[in-house]
């Protein structure tokens, strides 16, 4: 994305539609430090995500909507 990153994109997702839940997939994911994300991020996965990860992270984000 040539003009904003995916943070951006998030917030700008949830700003327009405030109960979506915001997965965050990303190489930096094992840097990532959750106490420190934004309140918009429901989930960081780091890539590349195994298919039980993704399974399992969908699960539990249809449990937020």
């Amino acid at each position: 994305m040539p003009d904003m990153d995916g943070l951006q994109v998030a917030k700008e997702v949830v700003s327009l539609a405030p109960k979506t839940p915001v997965l965050l997939l990303t190489g930096w994911g094992v840097f990532l430090d959750s106490k420190n994300l934004p309140e918009y991020i429901t989930m960081v996965v780091s890539k590349p995500p195994t298919m039980e990860k993704i399974r399992s992270v969908l699960a539990e984000l249809s449990l937020c909507i």
